[in-house]
């Protein structure tokens, strides 16, 4: 069998390879094999043909954040991802998922998007101590009903099947363990899913020819050559490698194998067990004897056994010696298996590797990089990329990045007939950041609070703070402190800890270095010009806190160090800001008070800090549970504490007074934030005001122009007015419509009526028109002009015109027959000046046109109508108005 993405081959074509396949091969293995007869074996429900693509598998572990960091980094180079996710329950029968938020909000995301097969690791762990798989193995019902929970929740999470990786296997379970096997590879195969099982070699527990007919990968571990318990050695030594590749390829298909290499260390003390050190954080020590920091013997490889090993004294003045596995003894394992074609590599584990690792063992290079020099020179350098490494020390909440990053370089030493690497020395070695972690107290809790201050809800949450006595730290944005004062006053006065959550809670991926230094700046002196005193509280925007392998976090944590700042996780995260949940039914409910505090509990293991808003939304319903959240954990025995409790330090230190030298900065600050604060609301109101009485206007605005309209239609007009009338119409490019608008024009009634019209230095034959249509008309005059603009052909045409009065017209515009008449009866009245016509849209035949004709009824023609019963008209139109020449 194949894996899931092979799946889609016709299921008749799979039947008849495998038809085939047992016609040709099955007695014949039999016979070899001597095996007592059996049920059927998995492989005749599954593909056996030889796998055509390199595996490139990685294993994840939730509990160390490096993992998740370096599968960031390096997920295309992955063709299948084995997280830690699955784990045999204590009672030895029932399935665990142990994912963490982490897993489900990053990890998983990230592997659908670079398209990885998803097989993840299913073991017998539990803690340091494994969990018997006696029950699996001997009770056929609790077997029965493991594999069918499993096999659903498989289907269910949409992964591609499973690595099972179960270790204390009693030699008398032999058999047991390949049934447990054949019985789980059918009931995977049924809805096309992988079996992968990972084996220690040359264990007699494990029967790697039988497990490898039920198994479609084949994990076999080639870094146990010594374990902690053993005295100090290499724990892949070449002679050691090169026996247990032929043990396993005489036992198992070349396709099927996916070779476990490991990189890591051990170090051994001078008596006791080794300690597990990831590659990093070898170098770091190997960097430290090297510099003369501590005493102890460089990096070496053993002649013999060709691996690393160094020697140190740490902190105690005890002695230890360290044997690593790194991408150079990947590179000779992966070499001496070259000529078995191995299907592909399993790295354990992401996060403890030597980033050179990749180039041996990613997916786009495991075909060519077995003894090849482009493989080797690429090991010479080693290099994070542009993601920087970081090691995590210590536990708590409170974070604090220190080091710097720099590429590491080594010097290769290849055998004679170059198969092998048989030395390495490091001329400079790779360092990344350290994050600091510290805090971390049982049964103490520290409530905070993000986004505010808001006026409306933060008082509120004060109120409830101080009348339950819990002390709270408020991460608060600088734009809503600068507004609020007042509140940040409060919270400080009232003995709660500020942070900063930047000055305009942007988006962390859109800031820049310098951006995020003016906002952590910005916000800091908006908080001392309140409260005189500075913060050493940051908390990103976006729960960004929560993943420090991101290089959103880098960039905010980087200069937060830079400022002597500690950034504040939040691992108790109720997501208060979610404003409906779902409903065991599947439909969405609104989110209740009651939800928060059971979500605030379930994640009580997860951290010492619960993360709730004061702000940036509706928070009634955290105002709600905040009350509830306080007693549930005060009745569990949890005490309710300061980040400076945290730390074991005076809230002086964590918000230290502004110096005096600084006072007077402080002072400038404050009548600056004073200024701005009340410039703020007066631009506000100045915002607001016309919003305001634009919107007054319009119940106003029909009323005045019903009234208008009434009064128009009893208004009576001098019938004997007649002055003489010109209509001034400027052209440009207009020999489509000029005639018909002119024509409209002459059709008027009016008596005394003359008709210019201007070619703007048309490029058509606009004037030609004009001339020739109404060559016999006395009443139509056509001027021409070089080309300057409407304004311009109006006023040459105003200057020829003999009227008293002169009504502007568009030249695509057409009369009514009674337009001019009612146009100039208003002049009768000698205080009028001008006259606004009504102006509508004659060709409203599409969506655009029709919005356009009521834009027309509704902001002109309708707004003048109200406008001239207050004598407040405010334009006349070009296309339809007239003037008093005078």
């Amino acid at each position: 069998m194949i894996l899931k993405h092979r799946y889609q081959v016709n299921r008749l074509w799979r039947i008849l390879v495998t038809l085939v396949a047992t016609a040709l091969f099955a007695a014949p293995a039999a016979a070899h094999e001597k095996e007592p007869a059996a049920s059927p074996s998995p492989t005749s429900t599954a593909q056996s043909h030889q796998q055509s693509e390199r595996v490139a598998l990685g294993f994840y572990v939730s509990w160390d954040p490096a993992s998740r960091d370096s599968l960031q980094r390096n997920a295309h180079q992955l063709t299948h991802l084995a997280p830690e996710w699955l784990r045999l329950g204590s009672d030895g029968e029932s399935l665990v998922d142990i994912r963490v938020e982490h897993d489900r909000r990053l990890v998983e995301p990230l592997a659908r998007a670079n398209d990885l097969t998803i097989l993840p690791l299913l073991n017998n762990y539990h803690g340091s101590q494994a969990v018997t798989v006696e029950r699996l193995l001997h009770d056929s019902e609790a077997r029965d009903r493991f594999i069918g929970e499993l096999r659903r929740y498989l289907v269910a999470q949409g992964w591609h099947g499973v690595t099972v990786s179960f270790v204390d296997i009693a030699v008398e379970d032999r058999d047991n363990l390949v049934s447990f096997a054949d019985q789980l590879a059918l009931a995977l195969h049924q809805d096309d899913l992988s079996l992968a099982i990972v084996v220690p070699v040359r264990h007699k527990a494990y029967d790697l020819r039988r497990l490898a007919r039920s198994a479609d990968l084949l994990i076999p571990t080639l870094y146990s050559e010594h374990s902690p318990t053993d005295p100090p050695g290499s724990l892949a030594s070449v002679s050691w490698t090169r026996g247990l590749l032929a043990y396993i390829f005489e036992q198992v298909p070349s396709h099927k194998v996916v070779l476990g290499l490991a990189n890591f260390a051990y170090s051994w003390p001078a008596s006791g067990d080794a300690t597990t050190l990831g590659y990093q954080a070898a170098i770091d020590l190997a960097a430290e004897v090297a510099a003369g920091e501590r005493r102890g013997t460089p990096i070496t490889t053993d002649e013999e056994s060709l691996t690393p090993f160094f020697r140190y004294t740490d902190d105690y003045g005890r002695a230890h010696t360290v044997w690593m596995l790194d991408a150079v003894t990947a590179y000779n394992q992966w070499s001496l298996a070259a000529h078995y074609q191995p299907l592909g590599a399993a790295l354990w584990r992401l996060g403890s590797e030597d980033p050179s690792v990749w180039s041996v063992i990613g997916r786009e290079h495991l075909d060519t990089s077995a003894r090849n020099a482009a493989t080797i020179a690429a090991l010479w350098h080693i290099s994070y990329g542009d993601h920087s490494w970081m090691t995590f020390s210590g536990e708590g909440s409170l974070l604090y990045l220190t080091g710097a990053t720099r590429d590491g370089r080594r010097v290769l030493t290849q055998a004679l007939h170059g198969e092998l690497i048989i030395n390495q020395r490091y001329l400079e070695y790779p360092a990344g950041y350290t994050l600091l972690r510290f805090g971390a107290a049982p049964k103490k809790i520290v409530m905070t609070f993000d986004d505010g201050p808001d006026p409306r809800y933060t008082p509120q949450i004060l109120d409830i703070l101080k009348r339950e006595g819990v002390p709270a730290a408020f991460f608060v944005v600088g734009a809503q402190a600068q507004r609020y004062p007042d509140l940040v006053r409060r919270m400080f006065e009232e003995g709660h800890e500020i942070g900063i959550h930047t000055y305009t809670h942007e988006q962390p991926w859109s800031m820049s270095a310098d951006r995020v230094k003016l906002e952590i700046n910005s916000t800091q002196r908006i908080i001392q010009a309140i409260t005189n005193h500075s913060t050493s509280l940051f908390r990103p925007p976006y729960n960004v806190d929560f993943d420090p392998a991101s290089r959103e976090w880098l960039v905010m944590a980087e200069t937060a160090s830079q400022w002597n700042m500690v950034v504040a996780a939040a691992g108790i995260d109720p997501q208060d800001w979610e404003t409906s949940t779902t409903a065991p039914d599947g439909t969405r409910r609104p989110r209740t008070a009651a939800d928060i505090v059971e979500q605030a509990w379930q994640r009580r293991n997860n951290g010492d800090v619960i993360l709730l808003h004061d702000a940036g939304g509706d928070r009634s319903v955290t105002v709600e549970a905040l009350p509830l959240i306080i007693q549930r954990f005060r009745a569990a025995g949890y005490e309710f504490v300061t980040f400076a409790d945290l730390a074991g330090v005076p809230r002086e230190q964590l918000l230290p007074p502004v110096p005096a030298r600084e006072q007077l900065m402080i002072a400038v600050g404050r009548a600056f934030l004073w200024i701005s604060h009340w410039l703020q609301e007066i631009i506000g109101v100045l915002f607001v005001l016309p919003i305001v009485l634009g919107g007054s206007r319009q119940p106003i605005r029909p009323v005045l122009a019903l009234v208008e309209s009434h009064r128009e239609r009893r208004r009576t007009f001098d019938p004997e007015f007649r002055p003489r009338v010109s209509v001034v119409i400027a052209a440009y490019n207009e020999e489509r419509v000029i005639a018909r608008t002119v024509q409209a024009v002459l059709d008027n009634d009016y008596p005394d009526l003359e008709v210019i019209v201007v070619d703007d230095g048309s490029r058509d034959r606009t004037a030609e028109v004009v001339r020739t249509t109404f060559a016999g008309d006395s009443r139509v005059t056509c001027l021409q002009k070089a080309n300057g603009g409407k304004a311009s052909a109006l006023n040459r045409g105003i200057a020829a015109a003999t009227g008293s009065i002169i009504i502007g017209l568009d030249a695509d515009t057409q009369f009514a027959r009674d337009a001019i008449a009612r146009l100039v009866r208003h002049f009768s009245d000698p205080r009028v000046g001008a006259v606004a016509g009504n102006v509508r849209v004659g060709n409203a035949f599409n969506i655009l046109t029709r919005w356009q004709s009521l834009e027309y009824i509704t902001s002109q023609n309708f707004d003048r109508r109200a406008y001239a019963l207050l004598n407040c008209i405010t334009v006349v139109p070009g296309a339809i108005g007239a003037w008093r020449r005078e």
